[in-house]
C-alpha cells in the first residue's frame, strides 16, 4: 500500500510540474521580461528538522531544481530546516 501511495503522488507531483512548467513557457514567451522564481519546499515536514541523511536532503533539493531549472530565473527556498 504504500509503494502504491508513494507512485500516485510522484504521477501527481509529475503532472503538476508539466502543467506549471508549459504555463510558465507561455507566460515567458508573452511576457519575455518576467523573472519566475522556482521554489524548493520542504522536504518532508515543514519547521522541523530534517533528520534525514546530509547527502540525501542536498539530492532531492539538486533533482527538484534540475527540473525547474530550464522554466525559472532564480530559486528560493520555503523552508530550509536541516543542512
Amino acid at each position: 500500500m504504500k509503494q502504491t501511495l508513494k507512485k500516485i503522488t510522484t504521477l501527481a507531483v509529475g503532472v503538476y510540474l508539466l502543467t506549471a512548467c508549459d504555463a510558465v513557457k507561455r507566460v515567458k514567451n508573452k511576457y519575455p521580461k518576467i523573472l519566475v522564481a522556482g521554489g524548493l519546499p520542504p522536504q518532508n515536514a515543514t519547521y522541523l528538522a530534517d533528520t534525514r541523511n546530509e547527502s540525501e536532503i542536498l539530492n532531492n533539493f539538486n533533482d527538484q531544481a534540475k527540473i525547474l531549472n530550464p522554466f525559472v530565473d532564480f530559486f528560493y527556498f520555503d523552508v530550509l530546516s536541516s543542512v
